[in-house]
């Protein structure tokens, strides 16, 4: 039992432009049907804005940073609004002795310039277009440059790697010397470079498709000056709930940075100290949280927009072809 009409091959007729049609409606169907299921097997994620109404009084910090000096001369501390001060030792973080290089890692500035991004650009009266072309150059720049230039290659480094717990407030989190180094600022000694490289820096716990803006980018002390580096970074709390239902407060975080240098030569600033070198990561909660959900589209509708593409095609091209 056949349903469905066929033509006897004696009344058909072969032509060219049947064969085109043949092969334009598959390729068609084949990308349509592809993105039906490329659809179904990706997520789709939704965001929303809301007052953020947890009360939490930890935050976790997360990071993988890589200084050219030896760790013998580094301290990582953190301090808070409060006047809590802490510490972190070898039972928080890890420090490991490294060659100092930047790796495949991009100059952050180098990125900002390419972007145009500096902060006489970028206004109400920037060419959007411009902007748009010079990210666009950035990206083919950085996928066809290669390994970039070692810089810094072989000179001692220390890589201080870990997750330490802070206030869940207004505080800093820093890369210093050693106490016995700022014991007076008058007489830094020789030899400190913060010149850095971070592969990683977060807030929390990570999750699908969260960004972390510092990561992969170094920044450079020039030569004979010392360099104080300022991270000024706005945390957002997030709730991420994946296609299950299944929710995970975490945090992410935009960043500004800004360096200050002076002279390493105490005779070449007229003998006055102005500030204190290191890495400097101030941070700041936002009242405002972001809800990222991700929803998944059904097998019923995969199947029925499968079947409805299909028909359709097949419907309009043998109504074309009859014309």
């Amino acid at each position: 039992l056949d349903a469905f009409p066929k033509v006897e091959a004696s009344q058909q007729s072969r032509s060219a432009g049947g064969g085109l049609a043949t092969v334009l409606v598959s390729l068609l169907l084949t990308y349509l049907v592809w993105g039906e299921f490329h659809s179904y097997w990706v997520p789709i994620s939704h965001h929303e804005f809301v007052v953020d109404h947890t009360v939490q009084h930890a935050l976790l910090i997360n990071f993988d940073i890589t200084v050219a000096m030896t760790c013998q001369r580094l301290t990582v501390d953190s301090m808070d609004v409060s006047g809590s001060r802490n510490h972190f030792g070898e039972r928080q973080i890890k420090k490991l002795p490294v060659p100092f290089s930047v790796g495949r890692a991009t100059d952050l500035k180098a990125e900002r310039t390419l972007h145009g991004l500096d902060e006489d650009e970028g206004g109400e009266e920037a060419d959007i277009g411009e902007l748009i072309r010079k990210a666009r150059q950035f990206r083919s720049h950085i996928g066809s440059a290669g390994a970039p230039a070692q810089i810094g290659s072989g000179t001692d480094g220390c890589r201080v790697l870990g997750s330490v717990v802070v206030n869940k407030m207004v505080g800093s989190f820093h890369f210093t010397l050693m106490p016995q180094g700022l014991a007076d600022l008058f007489m830094l000694p020789r030899g400190v470079n913060f010149t850095h490289r971070i592969d990683h820096f977060s807030f929390g716990v990570h999750y699908p498709g969260l960004v972390d803006p510092l990561a992969n980018h170094f920044q450079l002390a020039p030569p004979a000056h010392l360099v104080a580096f300022h991270y000024l970074i706005s945390v957002v709390p997030t709730t991420y709930v994946d296609a299950q239902g299944r929710a995970l407060v975490t945090n992410q975080y935009a960043v500004k940075d800004y360096s200050k240098s002076w002279a390493e030569d105490p005779q070449a600033r007229g003998g006055q100290p102005l500030g204190t070198p290191g890495l400097f990561f101030k941070y700041d909660m936002e009242p405002i949280s972001v809800r990222v959900t991700e929803t998944q589209q059904s097998l019923s509708r995969l199947l029925t927009r499968i079947c409805a593409a299909v028909g359709g095609i097949f419907v309009c091209v043998g109504l074309i072809h009859r014309l």
